[in-house]
This record gives C-alpha cells, structure tokens and sequence, in this order.
C-alpha cells in the first residue's frame, strides 16, 4: 500500500535525509492527512453554538389621555376665565410606538444576525483558519447581495448563487465553506423563500464538482496552522500547493517527496516572507521623530 511505502521511506530516510519538520510523527501525520483525501468523504461543517432567538419588542397600545388648566392670555389683558384643555394623545403615541417599535425590531435582528454570523465564522474558522480575517468582509457582502436580491422580490437562482460565489470566494474550500455558513444562517434567521434549500443544494453541486480539492483544503488546515502558527496569509498559497500535487498525476515518489521535502521549503519561504513583510510595516510605522532623533545622535 502507498502509505506503508511512505512509512518505510521515512524510516529508511530519517539518518540521511533532513527535512525542515524534525519530527517523523508529524510527518507521518501529513501523510495521513493526504490517504484521507484520497479515501474518505468530506464531513459537513460543524454546526455553530444556536443563538437564543430573540423576543420582539410588542407595542404599545394603550392610550394616554391628559388634561391641562391655565389662564388664557389675550391682548395684554389676564382673563381669569379658568380653561380645560382636553386632548386624546392615543393615536399620536400608537404611531409613535410602532415607528419605535419597527426601529427596535430591526436593531435587534440585525444584533442577531452579527452574532449568528461570528458564531458561524468560528465555526468555520476551526476548518479554514483564514476565513474570518481573509474572507470575512466578502461572507458579509456576498450574504447582503442575496438580501438585496430577495428586497427587489426576486428569489435568487442557482445561477445567481454561482455567479455571486465565484465573485467573492476564489478558493474552492472557502467557496463551499461560505455557502455551508450562509445556508445555515438562513436557517437560523427564518429561511425566506426556501433559500436555505438551495445554498445547501449548491454547496452539494459545489461538493460534486470539486470534491477532491474542497477535501483537500479542509483536511491540510490543521497542518499549515501548526508548522506556519496559524498566519492567515500562508494558507490560501500552501492550499494550492498541497492540492496541486495531490491531485496531479504525480508518483508515490514525488507525492512523498512534496510533502517530506518540497512543502517544508514553501513554509520557510512563505515565513521568511511575512518576517520581511512585518519588518517592513514596522518601518513604515516608525514615528519620524525616531529617525530624526537617531541621525542627530550620530552626527
């Protein structure tokens, strides 16, 4: 069997082959890694923490009525003529209420809505690291295009779906992780017009269409986060790379040496590369004073 072969490589190669990892069991773990994406099926997202749904504000109906007496005040001249003014405040303070209460309304499912949302990008996030801080403004203008969508009363299509998907996701994991969280927000919020049906219809197609590579960019998370310490910018680049071999038609030989020798090295560089990018921003961070106070003193 291939994996047994691999295992007997790194046996044979541990004395004479060096590698970036220096530890045979997580190498070992990446091969296992790699026999899942082969062989097994990919397993639905985790289902975020439920948010207690949330009661609307009901409106006030009762009416207020008030009375005021006072002198009237005319030409200069006090009159002592003592005056009730009577009036019915019910059908002011109904209206008041209920443009008081649509207002609260919406604040509140909008609250709800950012929770849910969190909740389901940390969710996705134990599957794709990325995802929040790389994807997370698209997730929110891919799921307001939909909104705008059903607010022209129009029910989005899969052809919409597709269109919107490959707009905003350009990585075939996150595309189908974002279609997985939208449905199961829709869900959560209501489901309008079926819609929650067809996200997870389409996250089906997606599934059917590009299996291997949306298994592939799951299954391989978990060892990018622990060689690259989980920067969001080294994943989407080692994703490509992991998938490109897996899925090539590559030997058992080059898959082990890819993933032995080839993918420690895009680490190393992937790293090197944010040091100097970070190195980079501090620069440019430097307050001018620093560099004016460090030129005086060397003068």
């Amino acid at each position: 069997m291939i994996w047994n072969f691999y295992g007997f490589l790194i046996q044979k190669n541990s004395h004479t082959s060096p590698n970036a990892y220096g530890d045979h069991a997580l190498i070992m773990q990446l091969l296992s890694v790699a026999k899942r994406d082969q062989t097994s099926t990919m397993a639905e997202i985790v289902s975020p923490t439920p948010i207690h749904s949330i009661a609307r504000v009901s409106h006030a109906t009762d009416q207020q009525r008030g009375s005021f007496k006072g002198s009237q005040i005319r030409g200069g001249i006090v009159q002592d003529a003592t005056i009730d003014l009577n009036f019915d405040m019910g059908q002011s303070n109904v209206l008041i209420s209920q443009k008081a209460g649509e207002k609260m309304r919406k604040a509140v499912l909008l609250d709800k809505a950012t929770q849910m949302r969190q909740a389901i990008g940390k969710s996705v996030a134990q599957r794709l690291s990325d995802f929040e801080e790389e994807y997370g403004a698209a997730f929110r203008s891919f799921m307001s295009e939909l909104k705008t969508l059903q607010k022209r009363g129009r029910k989005p299509t899969f052809s919409d779906l597709r269109d919107l998907a490959d707009e905003y996701f350009d990585d075939p994991s996150i595309r189908h992780a974002a279609i997985t969280a939208a449905a199961q927000m829709e869900e959560q919020m209501g489901d309008q017009d079926g819609l929650a049906d067809l996200l997870h219809q389409f996250a089906q197609t997606l599934m059917e269409e590009e299996g291997p590579s949306i298994r592939a960019g799951y299954n391989i998370n978990p060892i990018i986060e622990l060689f690259a310490g989980g920067t969001s910018d080294t994943f989407r680049a080692l994703r490509d790379a992991y998938r490109e071999t897996l899925l090539s038609d590559a030997s058992e030989e080059q898959i082990y040496e890819f993933l032995v020798h080839v993918l420690p090295l895009r680490l190393r560089h992937v790293l090197r590369r944010q040091r100097q990018n970070e190195k980079d921003k501090k620069k440019r961070e430097k307050p001018a004073w620093e560099d004016w106070d460090s030129t005086e003193k060397s003068e």
